[in-house]
């Protein structure tokens, strides 16, 4: 496939027949096992959310202590994204996927059984450690189908997935915390162990049938495998990427990352708007319960709201993440269609962050409207996840996306996914009230945002190229601030982040 059209262009550019058939033939079981797969890793790590309207309460956990549950996570999900990213593309990404999926449903079910902070903050731990692989093994595996300038939609699979399992999550789990004390078992503890089960049989099922590239799509005719392994890595590297790449190649990968400018900038523009969004996410169910209460602005601020109210917090937590699911799929879209990323990205964090400040003022007034500014601000934030993966796909080849895009994950998720919900716990304990975390989180995503306009000028200078070249034009043109787009010791690459795309 030849160099994709212009930033501006209305839609990516055409795949020849043999290539666009073999996409829509395999596309049927890709997106939904990546789609599955997103929504047990997503229902499995944030089910603490919903268990700990009862759960703080039962084992007499402040903030403090349910702000670091949630954020230790993210701790070994950080720093062993790459690491993870790297065996996967040694053994393969398909058994590296299945591994590592059985791995997080046991450690989950397991999570059940705690009865200690420390018990909990180890299960968290080892919970990181095996989703760390799960998001860069996803988002190779879907790059080696799509070509850069449509993989937008693709990845909003992965991020509608997670929003998914929130949205159902959340009626499963009010229904499961009604269990409290049948057997014996708190509601709590019900919750936790009947959601993990399913994600070792969705790991079986990923080593039977997801195929890791179109060269292993058995069921398709040898021509429609090759037409678009060339149409996804273009003629130059579609030979080498039919190999697993060596140690030697990787740690290019990772140097040819660090080395681009725009990089940085997306990593530190990543790192505080995940801190804003996951803080949202792991702290919804709560902070509804609080708004139910009347004590979310107020001295008497909880950790929960009480077995009383966590039931009808956990239900009303639904709306926000329906309406984060079509703001995601929305915001893809448009920007696949327009072949535009930074934009796509700055501009909804920024309107997320300015509604987020509003929050306390508008809760006084009204619960309903506090809870409308909770379910925009959250729409706003979630909205640019699957766009800022694809900006950041586009800093090498399809075949390396794994540990480019892993190591910008693990930088964003590591620190970024840690240091929100403790802040927000950590504000809330000490200020008790939400308010003062509602403004901790707005400014960070408001910071982000400035960021990301700083990219988005610089590229519209010409600085960044147009960023709307697909991964098929094998080397690109133009490096991150100019040269031959060629990455150091063969890591190939297409220059800057093309695409202004996470």
């Amino acid at each position: 496939m030849g160099p994709a059209a212009r930033v501006g262009s209305v839609g990516p550019a055409e795949l020849e027949p043999l290539a666009q058939e073999a996409l829509r033939r395999t596309s049927f079981l890709v997106i939904p096992l990546i789609g599955a797969a997103s929504f047990m890793m997503a229902l499995d790590r944030g089910n603490l959310a919903f268990a700990a309207t009862q759960m703080n309460a039962d084992l007499k956990f402040d903030a403090t202590t349910y702000g670091l549950a949630a954020g230790i996570f993210y701790a070994a999900l950080g720093p062993l994204q790459v690491p993870s990213a790297a065996v996967g593309m040694r053994v393969g990404m398909r058994w590296w996927l299945g591994f590592i999926t059985i791995g997080w449903g046991v450690v989950a079910t397991c999570t059940s059984l705690v009865n200690t902070a420390g018990q909990l903050y180890l299960c968290r731990l080892l919970l990181g450690a095996f989703e760390a692989g799960a998001a860069p093994a996803m988002y190779h595996i879907l790059a080696a189908y799509y070509p850069t300038d449509r993989l937008a939609k693709p990845y909003s699979a992965i991020f509608v997935g997670g929003q998914l399992s929130l949205i159902v999550s959340a009626p499963l789990s009010a229904a499961l915390l009604t269990l409290d004390g049948v057997r014996g078992l708190d509601g709590w503890r019900w919750l936790l162990l009947i959601e993990g089960l399913p994600s070792i049989l969705l790991g079986l099922a990923i080593w039977a049938a997801l195929p890791a590239d179109p060269l292993s799509a058995w069921w398709l005719p040898a021509e429609q495998r090759e037409a678009l392994h060339q149409a996804v890595h273009g003629a130059e590297m579609a030979d080498e990427a039919r190999v697993r790449p060596s140690l030697r190649k990787m740690w290019a990968t990772l140097v040819a990352t660090v080395r681009q400018p725009v990089a940085w900038a997306l990593t530190a523009a990543g790192v505080l708007w995940v801190m804003c969004s996951f803080s949202l996410g792991a702290w919804v169910p709560i902070l509804i319960s609080n708004l139910l209460n009347g004590t979310a602005l107020s001295s008497a601020t909880a950790v929960g709201g009480g077995k009383a109210k966590s039931v009808q917090a956990t239900l009303l937590s639904t709306v926000p993440f329906v309406t984060a699911t079509f703001a995601v799929l929305a915001n893809a879209w448009h920007s696949d269609r327009t072949r535009e990323r930074t934009a796509h990205i700055a501009v909804p964090n920024l309107v997320g962050g300015v509604l987020l400040a509003c929050f306390g003022a508008v809760a006084r007034r009204s619960v309903a409207g506090g809870f409308a500014i909770i379910t925009l601000s959250l729409a706003c934030a979630f909205a640019t996840q699957s766009v800022f993966v694809a900006r950041a796909a586009a800093i090498m080849p399809a075949s390396q996306t794994a540990i480019s895009v892993g190591l910008l994950n693990a930088v964003c998720a590591g620190l970024g996914g840690f240091l929100g919900p403790v802040v927000t716990g950590a504000v809330v304990r000490q200020l008790h009230s939400f308010e003062f975390a509602a403004l901790a989180m707005a400014s960070v995503l408001l910071a982000s945002s400035l960021i990301l306009f700083g990219v988005l000028v610089w590229e519209r200078r010409g600085g960044g190229g147009d960023g709307s070249k697909g991964k098929g034009n094998g080397g690109g043109s133009g490096g991150g601030g100019g040269g031959d787009g060629k990455a150091p010791d063969g890591a190939g690459g297409s220059g800057d982040l093309e695409m202004p795309r996470r």
